[in-house]
């Protein structure tokens, strides 16, 4: 897609914004990199149990974290809304 289809999307700022607002994250950082850890914990899981128990323990794990990384977005979208 082109900028001009994004920006007639809506999905982009105005033209004239492009440049002041600052380009850092809503969420909290701390957490994010626990659910990176834990996501990669989990995946070695996956691999290392060899689809034994191991397997579903990781598997179960990565969905989790999936999930909590799904939240921490929402509310870091929720924040970034509701900043002026």
């Amino acid at each position: 897609m082109s900028l001009e289809h994004l920006e007639q999307a809506g999905l982009l700022l105005p033209r004239e914004e492009w440049g002041k607002h600052e380009l850092t994250t809503t969420a909290k950082k701390p957490i994010l990199l626990i659910l990176g850890a834990v996501a990669l914990l989990a995946v070695g899981w996956i691999y290392w149990g060899d689809g034994r128990f191991l397997t579903w323990i990781g598997a179960g794990l990565f969905l989790i974290v999936l999930f909590g990384f799904i939240l921490l977005s929402i509310q870091a979208i929720n924040r970034q809304c509701e900043e002026p």
